[in-house]
């Protein structure tokens, strides 16, 4: 991203063109975030249905 600044204010300092791709990066790290810690959570009530007969079938 520090590169794309330089060359944004090197090319055309008028026009903070930049951002845009910034916007659109921290769109993805926000989603992927979401992804990872929250809405889709990997560990839902089928998982834990799952982990309590696998610890059952091993009494």
């Amino acid at each position: 991203m520090l590169l794309l600044l330089v060359i944004n204010l090197l090319s055309s300092p008028g026009y903070l063109w930049v951002v845009w791709p910034a916007l659109g990066w921290g769109i993805a790290i926000v989603l992927e975030a979401l992804n990872v810690f929250g809405l889709k959570s990997s560990f839902g009530q089928e998982w834990a249905r799952r982990q309590i007969e696998d610890r059952l079938r091993n009494l």
